[in-house]
């Protein structure tokens, strides 16, 4: 299954790459190309700007949201720009749910609920 350990990263390392170049693209099934398509999406949540690290809490709710599967309808080229918005969006509506991620180290459930809501809200405006 692609769902586990070592298939996992290299669907993952594939969507880096887009599956095209690697001789795949349309030979694919549709649940491998969303895996390869989120694939791409969590590459560039994971590229920070030098000398700005991204604070962790920021982190976990923007992989937890794209590991979910709620930016899928984000455009890859757009991540970066959804990205900055949604941490804004969290920072200004949810200071008291990151607060909380850091202080317990894991996501309660009213965090997880909050985080999920403004990803999927924001999303939507970026569907394309």
């Amino acid at each position: 299954s692609l769902e586990s350990g070592p298939a996992r990263i290299a669907v993952i390392a594939m969507g880096r790459y887009g599956g095209e170049e690697l001789g795949f693209g349309s030979d694919l099934d549709v649940t491998t190309q969303r895996q390869l398509n989120r694939g791409a999406r969590l590459v560039e949540i994971l590229k920070q700007p030098q000398y700005a690290p991204v604070p962790v809490e920021e982190q976990v709710a923007v992989i937890h949201a794209a590991s979910k599967g709620l930016l899928d309808t984000v455009p890859v080229a757009r991540m970066r720009e959804f990205e900055a918005e949604y941490r804004e969006a969290l920072r200004l509506k949810h200071a008291d749910a990151l607060a909380q991620i850091v202080r317990d180290g894991k996501m309660s459930d009213d965090t997880v609920a909050a985080i999920e809501q403004e990803a999927t809200d924001l999303a939507a405006g970026y569907a394309g």
